[in-house]
């Protein structure tokens, strides 16, 4: 029997010969999870391939990529990008879009963002190290607007159109044009309500509203953004045309003679207000262009058998414009300033729509809108009284 110590020493030697001899097997074994797959790795070009684009990644390329932490064998993400992002660019999310073609509406189908997924490229990589061919891995973000969330509005053709004229060269065009262009392709959906005073929010200088002439009851005035009143009829007659409930309207105190007697509107901020229901079961897409001598208004949806049939009557309890004086303390005595030539008669009109959803009445209305005659306005100086 060998000594005690010769055999702890014998004991000792063959648990070393077990750990890092025997064919290195504890080595050999902790190494297991990622030698082998170091070594396929690093065994031949992998070709990274997205339709039809592809890049080659030679080893010398990929070696310093790896990296080794414990018994894991991982690849630089970030570095990884870096190599694949030039040939495998990101591309951004388009939105569907709905294309007017004629009296019709098509939708420009949307895609998704794609972007590269280099993180999952490399656990794929990882998985299948003998592949030679490695497909690209990306992530992909639907657009903000999808095919299919447009394809519900069912908005389909035009329903209605109006246009109104108008001089060109004035102040009041330049606001014209400014409301035209931020109603413009607004989308109203089926219940929601249309506010032009929301929509367009207060028109001011900043906005880039220029101030024009504007009726202030008997009065012509300039305000900014003087002239949308024309906006306001426009819409308001493309929206009777186009069966919509209407909520509120208010017409002008003069008639001005561009405008459909008695079926017009106006607006200021504050009031009054144009406000209209979108109650059909669709959409409602407003296309509003403005020239330098017109505005049209264009609704789009789905037809659903609507029609619209109106009548407007006579005339009538006609108000003759009378000149009336003003006094006005800051001119000389007996002066006389024309503020207000006097202008055209007032009037009373009445005018009707009745909707109809294929044979189905959907309503029945009569509107009465009173003009007043344009007077004229003189103003005149008062004598100054004796304070002695």
């Amino acid at each position: 029997m060998l000594p005690r110590a010769t055999r702890r020493l014998a004991l000792f030697s063959l648990a070393a010969f077990l750990i890092l001899g025997g064919a290195g097997a504890g080595l050999a074994l902790q190494e297991a999870p990622y030698a082998k797959t170091r070594e396929a790795l690093l065994a031949h070009t992998h070709r990274f391939v997205s339709g039809g684009a592809t890049l080659e990644v030679r080893p010398a390329q990929l070696r310093p990529l790896l990296r080794v932490d414990g018994d894991r064998l991982s690849i630089d993400v970030a570095q990884l990008e870096g190599l694949l992002a030039p040939r495998f660019a990101d591309r951004p999310a388009r939105d569907a879009s709905l294309q007017i073609v004629g009296s019709r509406v098509v939708i420009e189908p949307g895609a998704s963002a794609r972007v590269l997924d280099a993180r999952a490229t490399a656990a794929a990589l990882l998985r299948q190290p003998e592949s030679r061919t490695q497909p690209v891995r990306f992530r992909w973000i639907a657009p903000e607007a999808t095919t299919a969330e447009l394809e519900a509005l069912r908005i389909r053709k035009l329903v209605s159109e109006f246009t109104t004229y108008y001089p060109a060269g004035e102040p009041r065009v330049v606001n014209i044009k400014r409301a035209a262009d931020a109603l413009d392709g607004r989308i109203l959906p089926t219940g929601a309500t249309f506010s032009m005073n929301q929509a367009l929010g207060e028109r001011t200088l900043t906005k880039g509203y220029v101030p024009a002439p504007t009726i202030a009851g008997d009065r012509i005035v300039d305000s900014v953004g003087g002239g949308i009143s024309q906006v306001a009829t426009t819409l308001y007659n493309a929206a009777f045309f186009a069966g919509l409930e209407l909520v509120a309207h208010t017409p002008h105190s003069l008639y001005i003679d561009r405008y459909p007697m008695g079926r017009e509107a106006t607006i200021s901020w504050g009031g009054p207000e144009l406000v209209f229901r979108n109650d059909w079961n669709a959409a409602v897409l407003l296309k509003v262009i403005a020239t330098d001598t017109s505005i049209t208004v264009r609704f789009y949806s789905s037809e659903l058998g609507r029609r619209v049939e109106t009548t407007t009557g006579m005339p009538y309890k006609w108000m003759a414009p009378v000149t009336r004086e003003v006094p006005d303390s800051t001119l000389a005595p007996g002066a006389r300033v024309v503020v207000q030539e006097p202008g055209a008669s007032g009037f009373t009109v009445d005018y009707t729509r009745k909707v109809f959803a294929h044979d189905r009445l959907v309503r029945d209305e009569r509107f009465t809108t009173r003009y007043d005659a344009k007077d004229g306005i003189v103003h005149v100086g008062v004598p100054v009284l004796d304070q002695r």
